[in-house]
């Protein structure tokens, strides 16, 4: 599955309150959980890890992987739900299995990503205040139940499903290898300038080989081609803000031959810059 293709279900949101001395057993969600830190410090154990999450953490966890909720004073906002509407007849929250009690456990939906691995067993994203509105948002829909309230949590869970992977991706790269984040970066601030392959090997400090490489994983374009597509679009603006001297729109934006950025400005938006500039006005 991709993650273009989901279409939550959320089948519970509501405050949960844990204290030092509250108590619970080892527990295998029927469906997803997403777990977010409204105040104090929680602590989490998931397949046999312990998460310590400060506010304004969040700790997703897939259908299936078992989960135990330590003693600590904390206050989650917690959602049940599916990535998809296959189980939406089941509306009423559906309890996590005790493992000891059960044993085995038939979940809803057995889904992985094939853009998102983050999400095929359990993510933990630390400092995510941005999110904190979505996650009351739904809550408030929830609880209030008013005209479309499923739609409603459904877009501001896919909102907050959105915004985990792109994060997660992003810690995904920073390892001992290249950051790409820095490369693109520097590629938004210095894109009217002359850039090379060879320029960003002296500057990070990779072979330049690698980095391409690494930056066509990341972006899915090698770094000659991203850099030209951003051009383009900064010309775009150019346009649209009334320049309409090709020349320099074209030297503005990085391309020292106005002919190249006219032949290669056609190519990829099916009009010329003289052409653009008419439907612009």
């Amino acid at each position: 599955m991709e993650l273009k293709d989901i279409n939550p279900f959320v089948r519970f949101s509501r405050y949960l309150t844990i204290r030092e001395t509250s108590v619970f057993p080892e527990y295998c969600p029927i469906d997803a959980r997403l777990f977010f830190v409204e105040s104090g410090e929680g602590k989490i154990k998931v397949d046999g890890r312990l998460f310590v999450m400060p506010q304004h953490s969040l700790l997703f966890i897939n259908s299936g992987q078992t989960y135990h909720l330590m003693p600590c004073n904390v206050v989650y906002n917690a959602i049940n739900f599916d990535f998809t509407q296959n189980f939406s007849h089941y509306e009423e929250p559906v309890p996590p299995v005790n493992i000891k009690a059960s044993g085995d456990i038939t979940q809803f939906e057995e889904i992985t990503f094939s853009d998102a691995p983050c999400f095929d067993k359990y993510c933990f994203l630390p400092d995510r205040y941005s999110l904190r509105q979505y996650f009351r948002k739904i809550n408030n829909n929830y609880e209030k139940k008013l005209s479309f309230y499923r739609l409603n949590t459904s877009v501001e869970l896919s909102y907050i499903i959105l915004k985990i992977a792109q994060k997660a991706e992003k810690v995904s790269k920073k390892s001992d290898g290249i950051n790409i984040e820095n490369v693109i970066e520097y590629i938004q601030n210095h894109y009217c300038e002359e850039i090379s392959n060879s320029e960003l090997s002296e500057i990070f400090h990779f072979h330049p080989n690698y980095i391409n490489s690494e930056f066509k994983k990341y972006t899915g374009k090698s770094l000659h081609s991203y850099i030209l597509e951003l051009r383009i679009l900064k010309s775009v603006a150019l346009m649209e803000s009334g320049n309409t001297n090709i020349s320099e729109i074209a030297h503005l934006c990085g391309f020292s031959d106005s002919n190249y950025f006219s032949r290669y400005f056609k190519k990829k938006t099916g009009v010329s810059p003289k052409q653009a500039w008419v439907l612009f006005k």
